[in-house]
């Protein structure tokens, strides 16, 4: 992307959104880890730390958008980075609201339950690392093609885990004798947990789309 018109300036946008976003979906599973811990001492805080975030993140987004506007980058490649601007912004919207599911609604976790959904909690957070490689090896050109494809496929293999494991502890929680309201709830919490990594892996396919136009 660099040899492209204002490319320098998208580039550095996107890697500031990038690590804005990443740091909020760090912050969000720290408290889906400590909500299954039950120990949510600093989850309002850090609930509100993420959300403020928000602001800054559209900024960023906004002023990519503007530029792509006035005729950054080539023709070609400004949808690309429109969609994957947006659905970078998408994700960190996905991954507050699983935060306010579990802390507003407060589900009752059974025991057989916190495994499982511990365990899709770290194929969801498992995401974190290989999507930030992934954006800026493409966007800031540091990575081979090759390496980028094989974060893309780790962000896919997560999001098949936490698939599988949504299956499973669907089952369980019909079967199970708890109250229809809270059954709704922890559906609810399944439901956001998944739409982290299944955003996750679309931003993913935005990148390939990237690779192979560029390549």
């Amino acid at each position: 992307l660099m040899i492209f018109f204002k490319a320098n300036e998208v580039t550095d946008l996107i890697v500031k959104q990038t690590e804005k976003i990443t740091q909020c979906l760090k912050i969000i599973k720290y408290i889906m880890e400590g909500y299954l811990d039950r120990n949510l001492e600093n989850s309002a805080s850090r609930i509100i730390k993420a959300k403020g975030m928000i602001k800054d993140i559209e900024y960023l987004r906004d002023q990519i958008v503007d530029l792509l506007y006035n005729g950054a980058l080539m023709p070609v490649f400004r949808e690309d980075i429109f969609i994957l601007v947006n659905n970078l912004n998408i994700l960190v919207m996905d991954a507050i609201q699983c935060g306010n599911m579990f802390l507003d609604h407060r589900p009752s976790i059974p025991n057989n339950l916190k495994k499982g959904l511990s365990r899709m909690i770290h194929f969801t957070s498992e995401i974190i690392e290989p999507l930030d490689n992934c954006i800026t090896g493409c966007i800031k050109g540091i990575h081979k093609k090759n390496d980028i494809r094989k974060y893309c496929q780790k962000v896919r293999k997560s999001f098949i885990h936490v698939c599988d494991i949504k299956s499973d502890l669907v089952r369980e929680i019909s079967s199970s004798p708890e109250d229809q309201m809270n059954k709704v709830h922890l559906y609810q919490c399944l439901d956001c947990v998944k739409a982290i990594s299944e955003k996750a892996l679309n931003i993913t396919e935005n990148i390939e789309t990237i690779i192979i136009k560029f390549l």
